[in-house]
């Protein structure tokens, strides 16, 4: 079994992974078939250290586990962009994709990682006028305290991916399905019912 500290480290490397894998393939990764190959081995874990890596993640809110499958929740990606700035030594970037497993992968067209297109002006600034029109709509739509933190931690992490040279696909698909869930929650009548809209939009609903 590893020491704490090298789980702690390896806890790390196996989220990263994880969002590597769902960025490449779909939502969610088959863990039976992929998390020895692809996750466990490459980062020299064992079983039981795997199994106990898994299980600090998904009892921390990092990643979601059902029916044999994994993926990283929208607090997993946070807390790699909180972490990586100062664990980027550590992050081990694996490209070792199946080759049975197409890299386009999608789990049908709504709320697919790959609708989300940041790659050319149009769609950064289709998402740009979103977040503005959300912002503009905060007051009127009565979120409590906490919902509104965390509206706002999402809304500057979308902003700083459509400032960035290479946005993350898999990140804005998170932080939108986030965002909508939120605005599903919200009151602001039609108001709010025309930001979900647009958001389902985005997503490729």
């Amino acid at each position: 079994m590893d020491s704490i500290d090298e789980l702690r480290e390896k806890s790390f490397l196996v989220l990263q992974r994880i969002y590597e894998l769902c960025s490449q393939w779909s939502q969610r990764v088959d863990l039976m078939l992929y998390g020895q190959t692809l996750i466990a081995v490459p980062l020299g874990l064992n079983s039981a250290s795997f199994g106990v890596v898994l299980h600090h993640l998904a009892e921390e809110g990092f990643i979601d586990r059902a029916s044999g499958s994994i993926s990283i929740t929208t607090r997993g990606v946070r807390e790699l962009m909180r972490r990586a700035p100062e664990q980027s030594h550590a992050v081990q970037n694996i490209m070792m994709i199946h080759q049975a497993v197409q890299s386009n992968i999608q789990q049908g067209s709504q709320g697919s990682i790959q609708s989300v297109v940041l790659s050319n002006k149009e769609g950064r600034e289709e998402l740009q006028k979103l977040l503005s029109a959300i912002r503009q709509a905060m007051p009127q739509l009565q979120l409590e305290s906490e919902r509104q933190i965390e509206l706002e931690a999402d809304l500057q992490t979308l902003e700083a991916q459509t400032r960035s040279p290479h946005p993350k696909p898999s990140i804005v698909h998170e932080c939108l399905l986030s965002v909508r869930n939120i605005l599903e929650g919200a009151a602001g009548g039609a108001l709010g019912v025309g930001l979900v809209q647009a958001v389902v939009k985005l997503l490729g609903g």
